[in-house]
């Protein structure tokens, strides 16, 4: 990698390929704990979010109601910040970059997106059981039946293009927050990006499976493989526009000036 741009932006691209390369050498264990545990955050905060939802249910325009949900939406991404456990959506340009220089391979770039995806979702996973069955003290989940997507066939091709975007926001994030050290500036990020994402209605894949997984095993509903359908489809849109608008994109500019 060689370029003749800015130098705090060409360290910064330095670096995140290095914290890439180290990362791809881990073991598995490691990675897989700290996405798990990413995971669950995100899964217990979802909880937050059915909460407001049931708060204001009685809101009467659908948008002032996204508003409110979109305020509270960032905590579980701020907290995995601060945790400094690993995001599936953070992670599809952050692991790219050192695959594009040539730093790891095409197996290894995999490796560490499957063991974060599926750390992330065993997490999700795991609150929905522990939120439905401390409900009785909870009670939130008849909020996850107001704020998960409708489970219709032509949803698919929104649930895509939405996810895309959430995905290019979400790497888009970890990448500025790279450029600081700053945990107030981070925190400044985060909040920002997860919000434009919570008041869009953009497609989280990680959220999203903490408010689905919740929902479908609360409820027993019938369009089951619809909606599992519908989290696939926003994990390869998240993955497209983190790669795409954030990998290719930071990296081609940066190395090309």
């Amino acid at each position: 990698m060689d370029g003749h741009h800015s130098p705090r932006l060409f360290k910064t691209l330095s670096d995140v390929i290095k914290k890439g390369k180290l990362l791809s050498k881990k073991g598995a264990y490691p990675i897989f704990l700290s996405s798990l545990n990413s995971g669950l955050i995100i899964g217990v905060a979802s909880m937050a979010i059915a909460l407001f939802a049931i708060i204001y249910s009685d809101v009467p325009s659908p948008l002032e109601r996204r508003l409110y949900l979109s305020i509270i939406y960032p905590i579980g991404f701020i907290l995995c910040l601060l945790s400094n456990s690993h995001l599936y959506t953070e992670m599809t340009a952050m692991a790219f970059f050192p695959y594009i220089d040539k730093k790891i391979t095409f197996t290894q770039l995999v490796r560490i997106w499957t063991l974060i995806l599926l750390g992330n979702l065993l997490g999700t996973y795991l609150s929905s059981l522990m939120i439905i069955s401390a409900n009785d003290v909870i009670q939130a989940v008849p909020g996850y039946a107001q704020i998960i997507s409708p489970a219709e066939w032509p949803y698919l091709k929104k649930s895509f293009l939405s996810s895309i975007l959430a995905g290019w926001l979400m790497a888009h994030g970890g990448w500025v927050c790279s450029t600081h050290d700053s945990s107030v500036f981070k925190i400044i990020i985060i909040y920002l990006t997860t919000f434009l994402i919570g008041v869009g209605g953009l497609h989280h894949s990680i959220m999203y499976s903490a408010e689905i997984f919740t929902y479908l095993l609360s409820q027993g509903v019938v369009n089951i493989p619809l909606q599992l359908l519908i989290l696939f489809v926003c994990i390869i849109g998240n993955l497209i526009g983190g790669v795409v608008f954030v990998g290719l994109l930071n990296y081609g500019h940066i190395t090309n000036e």
